[in-house]
This record gives C-alpha cells, sequence and structure tokens, in this order.
C-alpha cells in the first residue's frame, strides 16, 4: 500500500502535471485500492479517472470505456444500482458499437450485464448473454483462457440461483479443474467458483463436503489474499457450516480464525468484530472451555472503552460493554458500571429512533436488576417488551416476560 499511497498523495498535491498519465494513475492506483478491498480509497481515484478521460478523450475512446467499466464496479459496491444500470448499459452499447461483440473489452460488458439481469430475477435473459460470451471466448480465446473459465464460473453460478445443481456442479467443477491446472493451485481467480461449488454441496445437502471446501477456501485466501473483504465472508461461511454439522470444536477454530483476522482489518469497535467475539466466547462456554472465555472476554474488555463517554454514541460498543459486565461470565460482572453504558445506550437507541432499541432495554432492567433496584428493572423491562417489534419471533417475548417475571418476584420478596 506504500507506493499506492506515495503516489494517490503525489495526485492530490497536483505533482502530476500531465493530465492523461494523471487520470492513468488515477485508474491504476484505484483499481489496485479495490482490489484490496479499499473501496472507499478506491472511490476517490477511478471517478477523477473518468472525468479526465471524458473531458480529453470523448465518450467513445476506449480508455474512457475502460474507466466507465471500472465505475461500474464501484457504483455496484455502494449500490448506486440506478447509476449502475444507466452507466453499464450505455457502455455496453458503446463498445458493442465502436469495438465489436468480439473485443474483449466488449465481452467484459456483456458478461457484467448478464450478471446483473441474473441478480434482478432476468435468469434467462442472463443465461442466453452467458452462452453467447462461453461461445466467442472458447472459439476466440481457447476452451483454458482466464475470460473464458470466469464465464464458465459466472455461468455455474446463474444455473446455482436457477436450482440446475447437476449442471452447476458439473460448470463449476469443470472450471476450477482447469484453472488449477493452468493457473495453480492458489490463484485467486479460483475462489469465487469454489466458494460457489460449496454453496452447490450445501443446497444439496452434502454439507460435510461444503464445510470442507469452505475451509480450503478460507485458508487459500488467508494465505494469499489476507484480510479482503471477501475473506472475512468466507470466514463467516465456514463458522455457520460448522454450527450446522454440529462440530462445536470445529466452531470454536473458526471464529477463533475469524475475529482476529476482524480486528486485524476493521479495528476492536467494529460491530462485525464484537458480535464475533460475544460468539466466540459463547462457543468456548458451550464446550466447556471456561478459562478461554473468560480470557477473551478480560482482553477484550481492556481493549474497550473505559466509560460510556469514551464510546462515542456506538450503540453496538454500548451495548457489548455492558453485555459482557452482565450477562456471561461471574468472574467480570460490575452492574453499577453495566447500568451506565446500557442507560446510555438506550438514550442513544431512543435519540436515533432504533429498531432495535428492546434489547439495550432489556440489558438495561439486568443491570438494574443485579443492581438491586428491581423497581427500576420492572420497569424498564416492560418498556422493553412493549418496543419489540411486530415481525419478531414470539420466542423473543416469551423471554422478556420470563425476564419481567423474575424482577417481579426479586421486588416482592
Amino acid at each position: 500500500e506504500g507506493i499506492l499511497d506515495d503516489t494517490a498523495r503525489r495526485l492530490s498535491q497536483g505533482e502530476i502535471e500531465d493530465e492523461l498519465i494523471a487520470a492513468e494513475l488515477h485508474q491504476i492506483i484505484g483499481v489496485a485500492y479495490r482490489d484490496i478491498g479499499l473501496w472507499d480509497e478506491a472511490d476517490e481515484h477511478i471517478p477523477e479517472a473518468l472525468k479526465i478521460h471524458r473531458k480529453l478523450l470523448g465518450e467513445d475512446d476506449p480508455a474512457t470505456m475502460q474507466s466507465a467499466h471500472e465505475m461500474i464496479a464501484l457504483h455496484a459496491f455502494h449500490r448506486r444500482w440506478e447509476k449502475m444500470d444507466q452507466l453499464a448499459l450505455s457502455n455496453l452499447e458503446r463498445r458493442l458499437l465502436v469495438l465489436g461483440k468480439e473485443h474483449p473489452d466488449t465481452l467484459r460488458s456483456m458478461e457484467d450485464r448478464a450478471a446483473r439481469l441474473g441478480q434482478t430475477g432476468r435468469r434467462d435473459e442472463a443465461e442466453s448473454i452467458f452462452i453467447e460470451v462461453l461461445e466467442i471466448r472458447t472459439r476466440v480465446l481457447g476452451p483454458e483462457h482466464r475470460d473464458t473459465l470466469e464465464t464458465m464460473g459466472h455461468l455455474g453460478l446463474l444455473y446455482s440461483r436457477q436450482g440446475r445443481l447437476p449442471e452447476a456442479e458439473s460448470m463449476l467443477s469443470e472450471s476450477i479443474e482447469t484453472r488449477r491446472r493452468v493457473l495453480g493451485e492458489a490463484h485467486p481467480d479460483l475462489f469465487p467458483s469454489m466458494g460457489n461449488l460449496a454453496d452447490v454441496y450445501k443446497k444439496q445437502d452434502r454439507l460435510e463436503e461444503a464445510a470442507s471446501l469452505k475451509t480450503e477456501v478460507r485458508d487459500l485466501m488467508r494465505r494469499v489474499l489476507s484480510d479482503h473483504p471477501y475473506t472475512l465472508h468466507i470466514m463467516s461461511e465456514v463458522v455457520s457450516l460448522n454450527r450446522k454439522l454440529g462440530r462445536d470444536d470445529d466452531v470454536c477454530e473458526a471464529l477463533a480464525i475469524e475475529f482476529s483476522a476482524r480486528r486485524d482489518a476493521r479495528g476492536m469497535l467494529h460491530p462485525r468484530t464484537l458480535r464475533t467475539m460475544r460468539d466466540l466466547g459463547r462457543a468456548y462456554a458451550r464446550v466447556g472451555r471456561h478459562e478461554d472465555a473468560l480470557a477473551l472476554y478480560r482482553r477484550s474488555l481492556a481493549n474497550l472503552p473505559s466509560t460510556p463517554d469514551d464510546a462515542e454514541g456506538s450503540r453496538f460498543v454500548l451495548f457489548t460493554v455492558g453485555w459482557l459486565l452482565t450477562r456471561e461470565i461471574d468472574e467480570l460482572q460490575d452492574p453499577a458500571r453495566a447500568v451506565e453504558f446500557a442507560q446510555r445506550g438506550v438514550d442513544v437507541a431512543e435519540a436515533e429512533e432504533a429498531r432495535d432499541r428492546y434489547k439495550m432495554l432489556d440489558l438495561l432492567a439486568l443491570a438494574q436488576h443485579q443492581s438491586g433496584d428491581n423497581a427500576k428493572a420492572v420497569e424498564t423491562q416492560k418498556r422493553a417488551i412493549e418496543f419489540i417489534p411486530e415481525p419478531i419471533g414470539p420466542g423473543t417475548r416469551a423471554k422478556y416476560e420470563a425476564h419481567l417475571a423474575t424482577y417481579q418476584d426479586a421486588l416482592n420478596e
């Protein structure tokens, strides 16, 4: 990242005087940032490349069309669907007109169009385009070219989404086997198709094979891509599959890997890091690893805000600290501090009109109960029940009403 950051600094300070060179550099480092998962940094450069290319070269120049292609990926990441669809369609039409259907850039735009149609439910149209692209790439580039194999992977994913699982398995397996032979065992092109094939196994209730393949993908991605967002996503899926298989020890191992990666990549205060930490502690508790859970929670508390003011209004941080000080392990219980964090969390949740404020109220009621203030606990728990949203299952309401009964019994003693 050092070279990227240095080049970005030089661009921002206007040290690159030639505008076309500046545009090329904006695009190169923007794509590089994107490929390592630094989307905010990419957002500072790819739009600038497109702007300069449009101004100096016009809409029909291949460089401008390539900048537009990279911009489409940014729109997709930020879920700017309308802008993405408009730019993607216009760029495809322009490439067809200027470059022709068999040009590699045109085929890439056609493939992206097919992927978008598949996402929006127009799967028959998507299949037709994918098959056309696959036929052209196989004929023009050969069956073992990276682009041909990429199309096979996309078509396999579409078949999976259509429920055509045998066809999906065949297409994905062939693309993976060929990529391994041509590109090597640890090439990043392999990872999406391996993950998608594992999903096919999962849909077929072949959970052992799915878990094995997802774990293989995770380990390869940790080695090759480190803390890329897709690596973190795969880590979560490995945890989920091991849970389904009832492999509690493997769940602990998978969560420990995920927690370490999320903490390093996103920091301790990120909501997903905190959620993974809580899941890991509970997983340790399920297999009787009390000391490991206690050590994890103590280390986490040491790296979390010591006062509500330090939490900077983060509901998730406030909730997590309050949760650690009340719910899990007797050695950590500190009801007075928990009340402070939970009360601030309730204040923030109500100011934001958060849909999940009932969880914070439930936590505050527990902290009040543990502090001996059962009158307040009863009133707070009633409010928690009042704010449970309608779609929430009856199990949550029953659990909260049981909490209320406990506090009422304590108050009446």
